[in-house]
Formats: structure tokens, C-alpha cells, sequence
């Protein structure tokens, strides 16, 4: 054969051969496109190429590497590990199509949030977002103003609007699921940020319920078993305990420390704030009371009502966050009935 034939030859031979290889190729789906794409900064994380921020609502975990997995009405086949569902909260996809897990909500399957309460509910699996989000979720209540302060220190929040500013704290941070005792049907729960007196309750056990969170796994009311320890269920109790211990003034905090061990939980942080903020005992209450009997506004100089309240207002509060003085706005109007200017006087008599 002359050479130029034999070279002619062989280039078709080595074509053909390249087509079929080709053409025996499969196309990867778009599922293992996306992974291999983004893998490198999502760690142990799936990714998809779908709309962003579309919640996924699964079981309590999702499929393992090799499984068929429906996302937006797409079969798709799996090829690493998907990010584990949180017990109470769900999955959502992210910018870039990523994978991410929020958590916060009753426990109840009735009452279960669908959607996150906030974007710091969310449990970014990066570096840079977990880290990100952990800080918040430990922060608490910065500003000096709103924390709660110990008995004996003077202008302190009241204990029920701390609770009110905790609680939404908590709640957008998406580590609220911890503080809500559902009853043995799980037919009903107690949120002990709302009634914060069962906290207070030496009859009402939370031992129970914390040691389903951390050990024995969560009752499924439904299969009658208990379910896997949830991973992000241990770190919101370890997180709120921070959160909450952040919140209270640094005296507050060394009484409340004083009888726990060195990370608490969430639950046991504010069980003993609680207890703690009831142990002024009736010798400290009835010093109160007399400071407040003795104050009279005609003693005041030039009777300033102004300043005359914030001494009143220091004392109320005292008294108020003890909650075992139902005629304190008596005590307050006597006050102010020994005034030298009766239309005054006559408005303080009225109550």
C-alpha cells in the first residue's frame, strides 16, 4: 500500500475509533455536574443546580450516596452523602444551588414551622458562615440596658420584658425547639420562654425532655420509637446556654454559675435564672418595702416628680421581679398622696 493511502487509512481508523468512544459516554446529570463543581467549598454537602431558597421537606435524614432522592419533582441519584435534616426545622437550598440545614420551631407536627423564622436560623456547613452564624446564635442581649441584673443591683430590667426580648432572640436564631416540653402523646408542649413560672417549678421536670435531647433520642409519637439523637438539637442547648448567660448581668451570672456546671444548657441556664431571681428571701422583701413606705414626695426637694420616680422605679422593680408583693400599686400611690398639691394628691387617691 503506499504510504499516503496508509495514512489516510489509519486517520479513519483512529476517528471511527474516538466516535464510539464518544457516543458510549454517558452524559453525567445535572445533580453530579453540580457536585463536582461545588464540592470543593461544601463540605460533606450535596449540591443541585435548582432555584435558590426552595425548602425541602424530607424524613429526619437524607438519603444516603447511591440513593434515588426527589428534588422540585426531578428523580435524581444521589452520588455523595446529603446534609442531615434537623429534627425540627428543614433544609433549604442556597446561593449556588447549595444545601443548608435551619432548624427552630415546635415539636409538635401540627405546630411545626415550614419555613425558617430568620436567616440566622440557618446551619451553614462553610467555615466562614458556620463560624458566622455560631457567634450570633452565643451573643445574646449586648446592649447593657436590657440585660437582666441580680436583685441587689438598681435599674434592672423587669423580668418579663427580658424574657419577652430573650425569647426573640432565641427564636430568630432558630434554637427555640429546645425549649418547648412537649407532654408524653406529644399532643401538647409547654414553651417555657412563654411560661416561664413551669421553669421556676420544682414539680415540673425537664430533666427528662433534656436527657431525650441529648441521649436517649426524641419519642416519634407516630412509629412509637425513639429517634436518632439530633446533632443540631446538642448544639442549640449548648448555644442558647451561652446566649442566655450572655443576657444577664456578670453579678447575675457568677449566682446563677454559682450552682452549674461549667457549660450548662440552655434549659439549665434558664431554670436557674429563674430560681435565682425568686430567692430574695422575706427579710429582703420587707426591706424593700419599708425603703418604699418611707419615701414621700413631699420630702423631695421642691417635690420633682422626676426624680422622685426613679427612686420609686429602682424599688418596684426589685419588688415586681420577686412577685410576691400583690399591693405594690398601693405602696407606690401612698408615695405620693403626702403632697403639697392637692389636685396632685387627689389623683394619687384615687388608686
Amino acid at each position: 500500500m503506499h504510504p499516503a493511502q496508509f495514512a489516510t487509512a489509519e486517520f479513519f481508523t483512529v476517528l471511527f475509533t474516538m466516535t464510539s468512544l464518544v457516543e458510549n459516554i454517558e452524559e453525567p446529570d445535572d445533580f453530579q455536574m453540580a457536585q463536582e463543581r461545588d464540592h470543593s467549598d461544601f463540605d460533606n454537602g450535596a449540591t443541585v443546580d435548582v432555584e435558590p431558597n426552595v425548602v425541602l421537606s424530607s424524613g429526619n435524614m437524607q438519603p444516603p450516596s447511591g440513593s434515588n432522592v426527589t428534588i422540585n419533582g426531578r428523580s435524581i441519584r444521589t452520588t455523595r452523602p446529603l446534609v442531615q435534616k434537623p429534627r425540627m426545622g428543614g433544609l433549604m437550598h442556597v446561593d449556588k444551588g447549595k444545601i443548608e440545614a435551619w432548624c427552630g420551631g415546635s415539636n409538635l407536627a401540627h405546630r411545626a414551622n415550614q419555613i425558617p423564622f430568620g436567616v440566622l436560623c440557618r446551619r451553614p456547613l462553610d467555615f466562614k458562615g458556620a463560624t458566622s452564624i455560631q457567634a450570633s446564635c452565643c451573643a445574646g442581649i449586648s446592649k447593657g440596658i436590657h440585660k437582666l441584673k441580680a436583685m441587689d443591683e438598681d435599674d434592672g430590667i423587669l423580668t418579663t420584658t427580658w424574657l419577652s426580648l430573650i425569647k426573640h432572640e432565641i427564636e430568630s436564631r432558630g434554637m427555640d425547639s429546645v425549649f418547648r416540653v412537649p407532654n408524653a402523646s406529644h399532643t401538647d408542649e409547654i414553651y417555657l420562654l412563654e411560661s416561664w413560672d413551669k421553669a421556676g417549678d420544682p414539680d415540673f421536670d425537664t430533666e427528662d425532655w433534656q436527657d431525650q435531647l441529648l441521649v436517649s433520642g426524641v419519642l416519634d409519637p407516630d412509629l412509637l420509637t425513639r429517634q436518632r439523637v439530633c446533632t443540631f438539637d446538642r448544639q442549640n442547648l449548648t448555644w442558647s446556654g451561652k446566649c442566655l448567660l450572655n443576657s444577664i448581668s456578670n453579678k447575675l451570672c457568677e449566682d446563677v454559675m454559682a450552682s452549674l456546671d461549667p457549660t450548662p444548657t440552655g434549659l439549665e441556664v434558664l431554670i436557674e435564672i429563674i430560681t435565682t431571681k425568686e430567692k430574695l428571701d422575706s427579710s429582703g422583701i420587707r426591706h424593700e418595702e419599708c425603703k418604699l413606705q418611707e419615701l414621700k414626695i413631699q420630702n423631695e426637694p421642691g417635690e420633682n416628680v422626676i426624680n422622685f420616680n426613679k427612686k420609686v422605679k429602682g424599688i418596684v422593680i426589685k419588688l415586681d421581679n420577686c412577685g410576691r408583693t400583690p399591693d405594690l400599686i398601693v405602696l407606690v400611690a401612698k408615695a405620693f398622696i403626702h403632697s403639697s398639691v392637692n389636685a396632685f394628691k387627689a389623683e394619687a387617691m384615687k388608686n
